[in-house]
């Protein structure tokens, strides 16, 4: 087998020495296309454009902030993310409380947005651009075409903790690219973050609330 290769790839070097080679090659693959009932494609002219470039979100630091934590009650919490690039990717924003949790989010003015760049531009031209059906999630809508800006945006509401914490106390920030998406698993689910939640009794080492510091823009809806 050895001697066999060594065979074959001195006749394929002699080859590619000869002089008319490349034509053989040619009018070999010439005749294999009209066999085959194919037809060549030549390219007499073009012009060469840039790449386009679709950079994905980049997103990073989130953070889950509250106010107290005492059973049966209620506390305001910030749920808060970094954009390190713009982007108008994202169609919808989804928080997803942990179970026996529920939001206290009623009315718009119950749901405030901060940024420390430009806040987001909600569809509030649209309809309703919230949506609180159920009381374990949240889902907020962007305005068609709008871009976020780099920035932390904060998404500050009211809800209501159990008298026992569950076994899954997660909490969910979600980036969607479609305004349906309600799991964080949902396939167009750009970026997620999976919060560890806070325990009763529980005091949150931050004294300020995420997102909201000075000289930031705010949207309270």
């Amino acid at each position: 087998l050895r001697e066999a290769s060594a065979w074959s790839f001195q006749g394929l070097s002699q080859q590619l020495r000869e002089a008319d080679f490349s034509a053989r090659v040619t009018t070999s693959v010439q005749a294999a296309v009209q066999v085959a009932g194919l037809y060549p494609l030549s390219l007499t002219g073009g012009t060469v454009a840039p790449p386009l470039q679709d950079v994905p979100p980049q997103i990073t630091g989130p953070e889950l902030i509250w106010r107290s934590s005492r059973a049966n009650s209620t506390t305001q919490i910030t749920l808060s993310a970094e954009f390190l690039n713009s982007t108008d990717d994202i169609h919808a924003v989804l928080i997803v409380l942990p179970p026996n949790f529920r939001h206290e989010v009623k009315q718009l003015l119950d749901l405030s947005i901060f940024a420390s760049g430009s806040p987001l531009v909600v569809a509030d031209d649209q309809g309703s651009w919230i949506d609180t059906r159920s009381p374990g999630m949240l889902r907020i809508l962007l305005a068609e075409g709008s871009t976020i800006a780099p920035g932390r945006q904060s998404f500050v509401f009211r809800v209501f903790i159990p008298g026992a914490m569950p076994a899954q106390n997660i909490w969910y920030l979600s980036f969607c690219w479609e305004r349906s998406c309600d799991s964080p698993t949902a396939p167009s689910v750009l970026t997620s973050f999976a919060l560890p939640g806070f325990n009763l009794g529980e005091i949150h080492p931050s004294t300020l609330i995420a997102g909201a510091p000075r000289r930031t823009a705010s949207c309270r809806l």
